[in-house]
């Protein structure tokens, strides 16, 4: 299967023509982003499209899709279409390079999903944050959180497909899926400070 480095974005901001790269806590802006573009947002959307590239998760419902999501948690009966699970059954033959594949894909997640929420840290520790966010920047971030929590769902349903298989060490596997459940967990109180932050600035100017 072709693999994406989270740990390290690289996408082209088509109307501003700039070239982002996200190293987990830092992003280097290579030429200026367009006015309508944090590098919040481009870290954030770059984590989605990577996370649908290596199919991790299926394309987004829209915003019935995300209230749902952030409301309840994912649904254990909701997998994607082509599945994660049938990818690597697909690509991968034996299970224990199946399981190796997992880990590696969770860690990945975990450690993408932390570096949009580094870049979500620096964004609030600036002193015009509450000038300068906008709905698309909280929207953004909403929607990687999200995807992380769909691509968990993949994760999981895979690993027990491997662990019915026989008798495999799942335990680097369980490690990595709680670097994810925890990054999840930042991400979810980076997600709330961001929307009480972008609700004061609407409330300061409506």
């Amino acid at each position: 299967m072709r693999k994406v480095i989270l740990s390290l974005f690289s996408m082209v901001a088509v109307s501003g023509c700039a070239t982002v790269s996200m190293i987990p806590g830092t992003a280097i802006v290579e030429t200026n982003l367009s006015a309508e573009q944090s590098d919040l947002r481009a870290a954030s959307d770059a984590y989605v499209r990577s996370a649908k590239e290596e199919n991790w998760v299926k394309p987004s419902n829209g915003i019935a899709d995300l209230a749902k999501v952030l409301m309840d948690g994912m649904s254990g009966e909701e997998k994607p279409a082509n599945s994660y699970l049938e990818q690597i059954q697909a690509d991968i033959p034996t299970p224990e390079s199946q399981l190796v594949e997992i880990d590696s894909d969770v860690r990945l997640a975990a450690e993408g999903l932390a570096a949009v929420t580094a870049e979500a840290s620096a964004f609030l520790a600036e002193p015009t944050a509450a000038e300068t966010i906008r709905r698309s920047d909280v929207m953004s971030y909403e929607t990687c959180l999200v995807t992380a929590q769909k691509a968990r769902s993949s994760f999981v349903e895979a690993l027990q497909s491997v662990a019915a298989e026989g008798s495999f060490d799942l335990m680097p596997a369980q490690d990595s899926l709680r670097d994810l459940d925890l990054a999840i967990s930042d991400a979810r109180k980076m997600a709330d400070r961001l929307a009480v932050l972008r609700s004061g600035q609407s409330l300061e100017t409506s």
